[in-house]
């Protein structure tokens, strides 16, 4: 166990020599990495904080059921009873006829609603809250609710849902097609560039078949060097993002204070770093591997 310790030990100074060997090439692949990696995670974090801020200012979706005149009120607890089991429902809210007619009241400015009628048309009603801003989930808990025979109608206004939902929707599915395409970007120039190490080191290689070496013994310092490469170009990725989220949220202050309004991009949390971090050794290791054990298959002993 400890011999192979070792072997893991020299191949990550062998990449780290072979890292700084070459330090302007070498950190100018590393900066194309971090680029590649932090453009599609600041876009992500942009959007979908942007998207939460808006299902918050758009409300939480609710349905508006309108029940009938005739019900009484140990049928309004039994009815509120079972749609609180429900698991797309958060909370509900009763609201009396009473209670109707006063928001009513304010919302028309006048103490005299009634006048020319002899008693109050409000029904009682109830406000469901979803738990789910989905368009489907609210439709299918719509009809779902209309379908009561205490019901008389169930209203939603699911358009600004659909519109929402939409969009984000649009919106990730978007970043992960340019996260596939970075994905692809960076994996080539890792490859690349080991690719040319490996080339490099041709005659040294051949060398250390005919001693015996096997292709692990070979790949394992270049797949080490592929793996440094997108670690340090994780590590500036991250503080490229972190620089964007802070100069975008100066500008958010400036532009959405005139008008009352506050936005700010929140930052990765650890866990998301660091499988953002383990996502790209992934990539570096592949990348590496691949080019290593291409150019093993192809080679041939003098």
């Amino acid at each position: 166990m400890r011999s192979l310790a070792e072997r893991h030990v020299h191949a990550i100074a062998t990449a780290t020599r072979r890292l700084i060997a070459e330090p302007l090439t070498h950190c100018l692949t590393i900066l194309v990495i971090a680029l590649s990696l932090a453009v599609p995670s600041t876009l992500y974090r942009i959007i979908s904080d942007v998207a939460f801020m808006a299902k918050g200012q758009a409300g939480p979706p609710a349905i508006t059921v309108l029940l009938r005149t005739t019900v009484n009120q140990d049928q309004v607890i039994k009815l509120s009873e079972s749609l609180k089991h429900h698991q797309n429902i958060a909370t509900i809210d009763f609201v009396s006829p009473e209670q109707g007619l006063k928001e009513l009241q304010q919302r028309l400015g006048s103490d005299d609603v009634l006048a020319g009628l002899d008693h109050n048309p409000l029904p009682p009603a109830l406000i469901v809250h979803a738990s789910s801003s989905d368009p489907t989930i609210l439709l299918a808990l719509q009809k779902e609710i209309a379908a009561s025979p205490l019901v008389d109608q169930a209203k939603l206004d699911a358009d600004w849902a659909r519109r929402l939902h939409a969009m984000t929707h649009l919106l990730e599915e978007a970043i992960f097609a340019l996260a596939l395409i970075f994905a692809a970007a960076v994996v080539i120039v890792v490859m690349n560039t080991v690719r040319l190490q490996v080339t490099a080191a041709r005659e040294e290689i051949e060398v250390c078949k005919l001693m015996g070496a096997s292709d692990a013994f070979v790949r394992r310092p270049f797949i080490y060097f592929g793996m440094l490469q997108m670690l340090l170009g994780g590590c500036v990725a991250f503080g490229m993002t972190e620089a964007a989220r802070l100069g975008f949220n100066t500008l958010s202050t400036e532009w959405l204070k005139p008008y009352g309004l506050s936005f700010e991009v929140q930052p990765f949390h650890g866990a998301e770093a660091l499988i953002g971090l383990l996502l790209a050794l992934v990539l570096g290791w592949f990348a590496a591997s691949s080019a290593v054990s291409s150019f093993l298959s192809r080679l041939r002993p003098r």
